[in-house]
């Protein structure tokens, strides 16, 4: 099939290559579940996702029909004709899978931080400008700043985060300035 995104949009790509497409396997190999590695914090439509996120026959997600997930339990029962998304980091903010990728000593290839990314230097911090919410202060100048800048050091402006400046060159050594907090997904 020869569709793309910027010809027929990304909604019906998306839908077309992804959505109908994982529907199809699930059909045709009668797959109990389908595991992703989307997170609420993402985006809107993902705010109301489960861990364990269960679809209808149809394949049809009914937010009000998901079951609760109280204190890390999950009811994994699944009644005829209805499949699952599972999605294990569902709980996880961003600042977790860095935290992870930290504390495991995971290496990062480097061409996903090779972009240069548009960035604004405030009170010594420097913040990303990832969209038009940010309101620029006199004298204030939006500058693009090489890959060195991981998403780890570097919080989105419209987040109230920050980096130190001094930090941002990628000279941020393991026992300095990171200290994890809490156990990704904790307090879920």
């Amino acid at each position: 099939m020869d569709i793309n995104p910027f010809v027929h949009g990304s909604a019906k790509h998306t839908d077309i290559m992804k959505t109908e497409g994982l529907k199809q396997a699930l059909n045709k190999y009668g797959f109990d579940a389908a595991f992703g590695g989307a997170r609420r914090d993402e985006e809107k439509s993902r705010a109301k996702e489960r861990i364990y996120s269960f679809r209808d026959r149809f394949h049809r997600w009914d937010p009000k029909n998901q079951r609760p997930e109280l204190w890390r339990n999950y009811n994994g029962q699944i009644n005829t004709g209805e499949s699952i998304r599972v999605f294990p980091l569902s709980n996880w903010t961003e600042q977790d899978i860095w935290q992870y990728i930290w504390l495991e000593n995971i290496e990062i290839v480097p061409l996903y931080l090779a972009a240069e990314r548009p960035v604004l230097e405030r009170d010594g911090m420097l913040m990303m400008v990832d969209d038009d919410r940010i309101d620029l202060q006199p004298g204030e100048v939006i500058k693009k700043k090489n890959g060195a800048l991981s998403h780890a050091r570097l919080l989105a402006a419209h987040r109230g985060g920050g980096i130190p400046r001094a930090n941002a060159a990628g000279n941020y050594r393991r026992d300095a300035g990171f200290h994890h907090q809490r156990t990704p997904g904790a307090g879920d």
